[in-house]
């Protein structure tokens, strides 16, 4: 610590009486770091390797046997006395990001992998936190999931360079210059970027004023993926055979939607998939792929409905959801169909996060 506001003089002398030119660190979760430290050195991106193919056996090329490579999550750093003998321009200024999607996470690594600045006051404003990388996850529950690479993304998480708050902003003043959260946070700003983006939001008619608590749930945040395994592990209802989960949507989310509750224990046979569309729309985009796809669900019991739109949710006098009530595209080709169900799952729409 004492020699905190002389590091980049340390680590010059250090290359001096070393006879280097050149200062590498490596840094992971693994380690402790010093952030002061990584501030000072420059970033070297990470690159994207191509895997050639060498055998049917071995597509990858890769020994199953060997070790995992420790570092294979590590940040590499770098310094010269030539950049070292030029200061960093520190910037200062108050940056607000509201939203840990692709969109604000990208803009945040923008920033700190330019090796001329260091900004010291980054405030990541996310429901989730920082969400781990789709890789790290024991679920995908989407197929949209980040397009960084696991080092890109590690650059985040090692050196506390990006302060976070969990919550949901619900107000701002931009004359005054600060948000308000729903945990009643309020945090000062210079700069306020909002990428919340768009999140799966269920029909206001359709919803009644409970919300999930009921068996309704939007895949919208982790706090509503909490509340489907709890309420598939916890459920006793699910012991009837006649209850059903359905999942209504016409994209590839569905199907990640039921893979995973499937894998959480969920009888394949208590799955029911009710999709809007008529065909028109692939989310494969292989037809063949699909075709497969659906024979495979429909021999495990799934059952699947297409061209049906959502007529009405019916519940129980506890409030609970009992039924989930589809009609045809066209209502003349056919009767309307009530599945009886203790959870929907919508993941069809999206529409910007105003809660």
């Amino acid at each position: 610590p004492i020699f905190r506001n002389r590091l980049r003089f340390l680590m010059r002398e250090a290359l001096r009486f070393s006879s280097t030119e050149l200062l590498v660190y490596m840094a992971s979760m693994e380690t402790e770091t010093f952030a002061p430290l990584i501030g000072e050195l420059v970033l070297v991106p990470p690159r994207r390797m191509i895997d050639h193919p060498q055998n049917a056996q071995n597509p990858a090329g890769r020994d199953d046997n060997a070790p995992d490579d420790v570092d294979s999550l590590a940040c590499l750093y770098h310094s010269s006395r030539k950049s070292l003998s030029d200061e960093k321009t520190k910037i200062h200024a108050r940056i607000v990001v509201v939203g840990a999607g692709t969109t604000g996470l990208a803009f945040i690594h923008s920033l700190l992998s330019i090796p001329y600045l260091q900004f010291t006051n980054i405030l990541l404003v996310s429901t989730d936190g920082l969400p781990l990388h789709p890789n790290q996850q024991e679920l995908n529950w989407n197929s949209d999931s980040l397009d960084f690479l696991e080092r890109e993304y590690m650059t985040l998480r090692i050196g506390k360079r990006v302060r976070l708050l969990e919550g949901t902003m619900i107000d701002f003043d931009k004359f005054d210059k600060y948000i308000c959260t729903d945990g009643s946070n309020c945090e000062p700003y210079d700069y306020l970027f909002i990428t919340a983006g768009r999140q799966y939001a269920i029909p206001r008619e359709l919803v009644s004023q409970h919300g999930a608590k009921n068996g309704v749930f939007p895949l919208c945040n982790q706090h509503y993926i909490a509340k489907i395994k709890q309420h598939i592990h916890e459920s006793e209802i699910y012991e009837d055979d006649l209850s059903s989960a359905v999942i209504f949507g016409t994209n590839l989310d569905v199907f990640a939607v039921a893979n995973n509750i499937i894998k959480l224990g969920l009888a394949p046979q208590r799955v029911v998939i009710v999709s809007p569309d008529s065909g028109t729309v692939n989310p494969f985009g292989d037809p063949l792929i699909e075709l497969k796809v659906e024979e495979l669900l429909l021999s495990l019991g799934t059952k699947i409905l297409k061209a049906h739109v959502l007529e009405r949710l019916e519940y129980d006098e506890d409030n609970n959801l009992s039924s989930v009530v589809v009609t045809p595209v066209d209502g003349n080709r056919g009767k309307s169909v009530e599945v009886n169900a203790t959870m929907f799952i919508y993941v069809h729409d999206k529409d910007i996060d105003s809660h």
